[in-house]
């Protein structure tokens, strides 16, 4: 289960998590999260809204029966996440992509 800020839980079988989930949204986030840092200008955010919440210049969310695609811009960087669950399996794949707009390299 994942929401459009990229919180979640993933579960294996019956009961068993592998990752904590609390119903508390208020609280701490909890998710599997992928950090991204641009050490040139010592910037940090996430592939997803949470848990930096940090505000992009673009965020979209598309959900679909088996996938979540998180699609966020900051500054010249766009952040793609795909996340596609396995229908006949246990188990996600995650891919990310990271696309510089910039004219100059950058280093996130």
């Amino acid at each position: 289960m994942i929401n459009n800020r990229g919180e979640g839980f993933s579960k294996e079988g019956g009961n068993v998590f592998i990752n904590r989930w609390r119903r508390d949204f208020l609280s701490t986030p909890y998710g599997q999260f992928i950090y991204i840092k641009d050490l040139k200008d010592n910037k940090i955010w996430s592939t997803s809204f949470a848990p930096l919440y940090s505000v992009p210049d673009y965020y979209n969310v598309e959900f679909s029966s088996y996938s979540a695609n998180f699609h966020r811009k900051d500054g010249n960087i766009e952040t793609k996440m795909e996340v596609f669950l396995l229908p006949e399996e246990l188990g996600e794949i995650r891919r990310i992509s990271l696309i510089n707009n910039g004219g100059e390299e950058e280093k996130p």
